[in-house]
């Protein structure tokens, strides 16, 4: 008996090392900002698109271009605002997507290649393949209102999480049949709503210098205060936060644990997005330690 309590305690041990020890080592290699961990950021400077790699160090990545959006899929690079143009992560062009006349706005590049266009103006939502094809056209659920919101979509399964269409709502569209509902209102946030994001079963969205945490049925709660404005672009690797500032032009990462925040880069010009490439190596240690 004797011999058995001494066993279950040590493995009671074991995991409880488990544990902590993992998450330790991934909190560890993030913050000396490992090349196979950190990601590569993709943000507007003063001479075009600059490319932020590990520990902050930037190159100017393709020269005299500038774009409001700035998108990512695997190993490409969606840049440009009325005509999409698609470069390699060496800043090299692959191709041109054309637009149709109606379709404008800022725009996110969904994991099958689709793009949707979130027009503030006019408040509908467009969708469109590669081929430039007009796959669907939707409103926000009013007609146009003149406040030209900030708009920003993140992908959860399939769905679209979309903020906001004006009045302070986060919108859902179903990406299969492009039904769009009202996912939550966050009014009782006092202030605009921007850059959403997605992690750990939980969304954040961005104000001005604030990050709020929020489910389908709880929150929004402050994660933090960055004493920097306006956010723009906002992606996630758990547990850190990058985001952008415009008016500062400077990137942060915020812990969303704990709500610290670093300044992490500067000098950006007036940037709106911020591309995220996250090298296959960090994807997969990064999902195993913290799904």
């Amino acid at each position: 008996m004797r011999i058995i309590c001494c066993i279950a305690k040590s493995l009671a041990l074991l995991w409880t090392v488990w544990l902590v020890v993992l998450p330790a080592q991934a909190d560890e290699l993030i913050a000396r900002q490992d090349v196979s961990w950190a990601p590569h950021l993709y943000c507007q400077g003063t001479s075009g698109i600059v490319e932020v790699g590990p520990g902050g160090t930037m190159r100017l990545l393709i020269p005299d271009v500038w774009s409001q959006s700035l998108e990512v899929l695997k190993d490409e690079l969606y840049a440009g605002d009325y005509v999409v143009r698609v470069y390699s992560l060496n800043g090299d062009l692959r191709r041109a997507i054309s637009l149709p006349a109606q379709v404008k706005g800022l725009y996110e590049v969904l994991p099958d290649g689709r793009l949707v266009f979130l027009d503030n103006q006019d408040d509908q939502i467009y969708v469109i393949n590669q081929s430039s094809t007009v796959l669907a056209t939707k409103s926000m659920g009013h007609a146009p209102d003149g406040s030209y919101q900030n708009c920003s979509g993140v992908v959860v399964g399939d769905f679209l999480y979309i903020s906001e269409d004006g009045l302070s709502n986060v919108l859902r569209m179903n990406l299969t049949s492009y039904d769009v509902s009202v996912f939550r209102n966050l009014d009782v946030i006092p202030s605009w709503l921007g850059s959403i994001g997605y992690a750990q079963d939980e969304f954040y969205i961005c104000t001005s210098s604030k990050i709020y945490r929020f489910t389908e049925t709880a929150g929004p709660t402050e994660v933090t205060d960055i004493g920097d404005n306006n956010i723009t672009g906002f992606e996630i690797v758990w547990p850190y936060a990058y985001l952008c500032t415009n008016f500062g032009g400077n990137i942060h990462r915020v812990d969303l644990r704990f709500g610290t925040s670093l300044l992490y880069a500067s000098g950006f010009d007036r940037p709106d997005d911020l591309g995220l490439h996250l090298p296959r190596a960090a994807f997969a240690t990064h999902w195993s330690l913290y799904k």
